[in-house]
């Protein structure tokens, strides 16, 4: 059997993607041939390219030639209603667009054509104003790319589309579109190439919101050509995203017919190789053998629901595999490959969380993962690693920087982790010893009040301590913080600006995002305990979140302005430093370890550089 593992848009295209390189070991140890298009990489390189920015031009004049006579014809024929107010908006936006950069489209043109130099180059990459600069000019080239599909906006990692509702009628019309949806005619131009593939099970992998729209997009497109077929390859869909839409999609026959033959629910390593063994031998029936599938059997209207299955134990798989990966065309010089040291959360108590939703707790042992590590270098000449684990426990890590040291291996990593005591100023120095850069740390709020509702288990004051050991073993403090926590004050979201602001010396770095309420998240099963006043069920029903109303506390039309306070405030206080203009994670990791925390932390552009404007990406 051959596998075509795809990966669609739109995330950064700095590395290879975690999940696809797991899926393609297992495949490959059980004797499959697989192939991988990372058709997220392939979108950033096509959109920085010079055919298609021209070609973005010249639909960015016609479009509004269109959005004009649209308009007038509505306001000639008194059609005053909803659809003349969109005109106008997308006329006014559009001509807004060109205003502020018609005269800069062949600048953007060729500043986009040396981004992928710059970025792949290992002495530009490392050179912090040649980074930022093609950064900045990244984002002026996807913006003239998208320019026309407003509202949606492709983005380095994101993909917005605010007029889209994740119900199946318009989601489906919008996939199709070629007018409003930007992967379209991307899609359309490499589809041939796609069906030419002998293979016979077709992969695509959506993990996160941004690949939602661009993912079913593709799946609609293969599902309609690959149905004229006789003998037909299968179409399966999987990823994080679907995890939480079993109930929804289990009564949702129309989603299959338009997008895919199954859909693998949950963690896919087991399920994607039984599916590859059965398609093999006929698929049909023996599909009732795929664990974890949900799928619409030819000719019926109801949707199967196969028995759930215990995944591989992590001790059980292979080692996650690159072959395949076209591993030099990745944005960054060096690779960054994740790794997981156990599954699930050993704290699992936090109130809002629900990013373990699914998965079964479990580890390896240390000497497993050294191997990995090793073998990795040895294969591929990886180097620098991230720890994608909800959180490593302070035990574990010190069994994991002994077994290191021990190794005696190069490498360069960083990692997740809980504000906990157990994390002394002697472990910590052990863990920086070891090749550990960063610690990304869930320091969510300057609250003591909120802390306690989110069941967090540490205390304001103890947070600090900790941040100050691992300052002082000379470790990255990376903190993730949230605003919008139900009740949550406008003094209370001022205290954790004031935490961030006044702790710059120990707070190197901070993410910060808005609180948005999980369907599997506790908080659903006590709301009124945190100040909710109803929950409001998502009618959206492909929605993994819920809309929910606050008895008192900040609203969610006052988040934005709480955004932007903090982004002005904080910037002030680091006054405009390095880390901002990275923009990811991976890349903070990549210059920690080239040029060392002390000139991340104190580099600083000089006002007529080139820098980076957007929201840092954690």
């Amino acid at each position: 059997m051959k596998v075509l593992l795809l990966f669609p848009p739109q995330w950064t295209a700095a590395q290879p993607y975690f999940a696809l390189a797991t899926l393609n070991a297992q495949l490959r140890r059980e004797g499959h041939e697989v192939e991988i298009r990372d058709l997220n990489l392939e979108l950033v390189e096509h959109a920085l390219s010079a055919p298609a920015l021209k070609l973005a031009e010249r639909r960015l004049s016609s479009e509004i030639r269109f959005a004009a006579a649209e308009a007038g014809l509505r306001l000639a024929t008194l059609d005053h209603g909803e659809k003349l107010a969109r005109a106008g908006t997308r006329l006014s936006h559009l001509e807004s667009y060109r205003e502020r950069r018609g005269g800069d489209f062949e600048a953007i043109v060729r500043a986009a054509g040396a981004v992928p130099g710059t970025l792949r180059d290992p002495w530009r990459y490392y050179e912090p104003k040649a980074h930022a600069a093609a950064m900045v000019a990244m984002d002026a080239a996807l913006e003239l790319y998208s320019a026309s599909y407003f509202p949606s906006a492709v983005r380095w990692n994101d993909f917005a589309h605010p007029a889209v509702p994740f119900n199946l009628a318009p989601l489906a019309a919008f996939c199709a579109d070629r007018q409003a949806n930007p992967f379209v005619r991307f899609f359309e131009a490499r589809l041939e190439e796609l069906l030419g593939s002998d293979g016979g099970l077709f992969a695509i992998s959506i993990n996160s919101f941004s690949q939602v729209v661009p993912g079913l997009t593709l799946a609609m497109m293969l599902r309609k050509e690959l149905s004229k077929r006789q003998g037909r390859p299968h179409l399966s869909l999987g990823g994080n995203f679907f995890s939480r839409l079993r109930e929804a999609l289990s009564e949702k026959p129309l989603f299959f017919s338009t997008y895919a033959d199954s859909l693998v629910i949950g963690e896919g390593e087991r399920p994607i190789v039984k599916l590859a063994q059965a398609i093999g031998q006929g698929g049909g029936e023996r599909l009732k053998e795929v664990p974890n599938l949900l799928y619409l059997p030819e000719g019926q209207k109801k949707v199967c629901c196969n028995a759930e299955a215990p995944n591989f134990r992590m001790g059980e798989m292979a080692f996650q595999e690159l072959a395949g990966f076209p591993l030099e065309r990745y944005l960054a010089p060096d690779r960054v490959v994740c790794l997981r040291a156990s599954k699930g959360c050993y704290w699992g108590q936090c109130s809002f969380c629900d990013s373990y939703y699914g998965l079964a707790n479990d580890s390896v042992q240390v000497e497993r993962v050294v191997a990995e590590m090793r073998h990795l270098e040895d294969a591929y000449g990886v180097r620098h690693f991230e720890f994608v684990d909800q959180c490593i426990s302070p035990q574990y890590l010190a069994l994991l920087s002994d077994a290191l040291l021990e190794a005696d291996l190069s490498v360069r990593w960083f990692c997740n982790a809980r504000t906990e005591a157990g994390f002394t100023s002697e472990l910590l120095e052990r863990i920086h010893r070891a090749g550990n850069t960063m610690i990304m740390w869930g320091v969510e709020s300057g609250s003591q009040r909120l802390l306690k509702l989110m069941r967090k288990g540490v205390s304001a004051e103890g947070r600090l301590e900790i941040l100050r050991r691992a300052a002082q073993a000379g470790i990255w403090n990376f903190a993730y913080v949230f605003f919008g926590y139900p009740s949550e004050t406008h003094e209370e979201a001022q205290a954790t600006i004031d935490l961030i602001r006044q702790n710059v010396d120990i707070i190197h770095a901070y993410g910060r995002s808005v609180f948005t309420l999980g369907k599997h998240s506790p908080l659903v099963k006590d709301p009124q305990k945190s100040g909710i006043l109803s929950i409001v069920e998502d009618k959206q029903e492909l929605s993994t979140n819920l809309h929910y109303e606050v008895a008192q506390g900040i609203q969610s039309r006052e988040l934005a302005e709480v955004s932007r306070r903090c982004n002005e405030q904080c910037r002030a206080a680091y006054g405009d430093p390095l880390w901002m203009a990275l923009r990811s994670r991976e890349a903070l990791h990549l210059y920690l370890a080239h040029h060392g925390r002390d000139f991340v932390q104190h580099y600083r552009f000089n006002e007529d550089s080139a820098q980076a404007e957007a929201e840092f990406i954690f």
